[in-house]
């Protein structure tokens, strides 16, 4: 008779076991997906957030320019020309410069490629503007800026570049300036990525935009600002990376420390912006709720098992007393 309860009560733990297990293998898979959904959904969002930050700097600076060129424009040829441009025009430069705090604002005349320039030379004089030209070797008709307006046609914006002075990472954004179909200037200013800094250090996670050759001109991880950061390497596999996956295609890649991580890109312009987390964090949350469920089951099973040999017990009491009245009938037989 114990035999009969051991083989019964073998089998009923076995079906719970085997219920409780599956159970959480189910649940664990189900608890998986939801979290690394819900992770993904919210590095998506902080990508978004970086190219709406991205957008709207561009947007910002772009409708600077366009305005301040369309009072330039009104002005009329006579007081743009080379002889006339630094006092009719150095007041204009130095107001705009100051209103948007940009590094620098100027002026090129296309007839002499002089540039008429507030600056930080300029601020160095004590003057709100300067002229510079032959006598500084400087002719504006050979610089990337000058010619890039001239093709555009529009607004042009370099790739960002380090500014001698700051050693920080800057914007120059040009254009072209016609009157009655004649080219009388071209405008530009330069602007630090720090305005551009300041609302990705407001980014929730670990943003970083990469510029056309894949150099991180601004991240929410100032560590990835250095040229000759650690992660180098890192950063050089995610751009590659970026460029074989479609906006917003979660896709993996192992950093040289052997952590696999997740990353998300999406382009703003030209500029590549990416977000990125290793795997171990995303499921951290995950192997804890496994753990705790692994130990919450296994004290299921083990109350379990001792509640039904007890139960099981209790229920085949009867058949101990028929099987021993049984034996004693056949024996007095």
């Amino acid at each position: 008779m114990n035999s009969i309860k051991l083989k019964v009560s073998l089998i009923s733990n076995f079906i719970t076991i085997f219920s409780l297990i599956l159970l959480g293998v189910i649940t664990f898979i189900f608890v998986k997906n939801i979290v690394f959904s819900s992770v993904s959904t919210a590095e998506m969002n902080y990508l978004r957030g970086a190219s709406v930050s991205l957008t709207s700097f561009r947007s910002n600076n772009i409708d600077s320019l366009d305005r301040f060129s369309k009072k330039v424009s009104q002005l009329s040829i006579n007081r743009l020309q080379s002889d006339t441009m630094l006092d009719n025009v150095g007041p204009m430069v130095s107001v705009f410069r100051a209103a948007h705090g940009y590094l620098s604002a100027y002026i090129a005349d296309p007839h002499t490629g002089n540039i008429v320039v507030s600056n930080s030379d300029s601020d160095k004089e004590g003057s709100d503007y300067i002229l510079y030209g032959e006598k500084q070797n400087y002719d504006a008709r050979t610089r990337v800026w000058y010619k890039g307006a001239l093709k555009t046609q529009g607004i042009y914006v370099s790739e960002p570049y380090m500014d001698q002075a700051t050693g920080l990472p800057t914007f120059t954004y040009s254009m072209a300036i016609y009157k009655n179909g004649i080219l009388v200037g071209v405008l530009a200013f330069d602007v630090l990525t720090s305005k551009l800094q300041t609302m990705f250090d407001e980014l929730p996670g670990r943003i970083f935009s990469f510029d056309e050759n894949g150099t991180v001109f601004v991240s929410s991880d100032h560590k990835l600002l250095n040229p000759n950061n650690d992660e180098l390497q890192n950063l050089k596999m995610i751009f590659e990376g970026s460029r074989n996956h479609k906006d917003y295609e979660p896709f993996y890649y192992t950093n040289v420390a052997g952590d696999e991580r997740y990353v998300v890109c999406a382009k703003t312009g030209l500029n590549t912006s990416c977000v990125g987390e290793s795997l171990a964090v995303i499921n951290k949350p995950v192997v804890e709720i496994a753990w705790k469920q692994a130990t919450i089951v296994s004290i299921i099973i083990v109350l379990n098992v001792i509640i039904m040999y007890f139960i099981i017990s209790r229920m085949l009491t009867p058949l101990q007393f028929i099987q021993q009245g049984l034996l004693s009938f056949f024996k007095y037989i």
